[in-house]
């Protein structure tokens, strides 16, 4: 999911529950995204490793993604708001000019859970978006995915944020449009089907875990 950045003086890690503002704070509905997002990484690594074809280790476009976004918070955590604010959506800053922050913004997180639910989510169905479109058909549809929703976040929506939402989202879609043009050919459609679930559920919850 994508999350909005408090007001200046807010703290961004410490709003969303990292760095000086602590764990002790975090709302409910915050420790219901992370247990959420434990839960379902539980279930959707068991659904994984019993499939066909996906059991297999290799290095490919999900896991490298994951990667990229764990390191990167890695150096928000050493950096503090200085990496974020350099990259988030910021709606001034893409007017005049920044317009890598519409692809920069979707490898940040506001948190330990705000990255584990967009990793679970790529983690989840990204094997299977590459294993049936294609390695460069799937990075360059999570990126194009990622941008237009940024895109789109930077007309409709004037508050900073950060996030992989429209790119999950997007994989979602290709997801859900693969599965339904070929409903009854693909083995394993049930654990698709939960596995979509899980995306869509711990997604809605980081949103409205970052709107309260």
């Amino acid at each position: 999911g994508s999350v909005w950045l408090p007001p200046r003086g807010g703290g961004f890690f410490g709003r969303f529950g990292g760095g000086d503002g602590g764990g002790g704070n975090r709302k409910p509905i915050d420790r219901f995204v992370f247990g959420l997002g434990i839960a379902g990484g539980v279930e959707i690594a068991r659904s994984i490793e019993k499939s066909e074809g996906l059991g297999r280790r290799h290095l490919s476009w999900p896991y490298i993604l994951i990667g990229l976004n764990v390191l990167a918070f890695m150096l928000q955590g050493f950096m503090g708001d200085k990496l974020t604010m350099m990259g988030a959506k910021v709606n001034r800053a893409i007017a005049e000019g920044q317009f890598y922050r519409l692809l920069t913004s979707m490898f940040l997180h506001g948190s330990l859970g705000h990255l584990l639910v967009n990793s679970l989510s790529t983690y989840s169905i990204g094997p299977s978006v590459e294993s049936w479109f294609g390695k460069k058909r799937f990075i360059a549809l999570y990126l194009f995915s990622g941008f237009c929703g940024n895109l789109m976040s930077f007309y409709f929506l004037p508050q900073p944020s950060i996030g992989a939402s429209g790119a999950v989202f997007g994989l979602l879609g290709a997801l859900a449009f693969f599965l339904l043009r070929h409903r009854g050919l693909i083995r394993g459609s049930e654990r698709n089907l939960t596995r979509f679930a899980y995306v869509i559920a711990i997604n809605f919850a980081m949103v409205g875990s970052s709107t309260h």
